[in-house]
């Protein structure tokens, strides 16, 4: 059968995956990095300091400084 390639294991190639899963249908995750998660991810904070806070989740909370973000904003014409 057909196999299905996804780009990246950040959180739009693991729904991909999950949908493809679901539907019985063979994929392969290709990732550049060592872990899974793309942009989001867990920074746990060393303890050592004596605060109460031990981890926050950062996630993709930024868009590219890009003309063609721009255009998707509605910054140009």
């Amino acid at each position: 059968g057909i196999k299905v390639g996804i780009v990246g294991a950040g959180i739009t190639g693991l729904y991909a995956a999950l949908l493809l899963n679901h539907l019985g249908i063979n994929y392969e995750i290709l990732e550049a990095s060592n872990r899974v998660g793309g942009r989001l991810f867990t920074h746990y904070f060393d303890k050592s300091d004596g605060s109460d806070a031990n981890y926050v989740d950062i996630g993709g909370m930024r868009f590219a400084d890009t003309p063609e973000f721009d255009i998707l904003l509605g910054k140009q014409n």
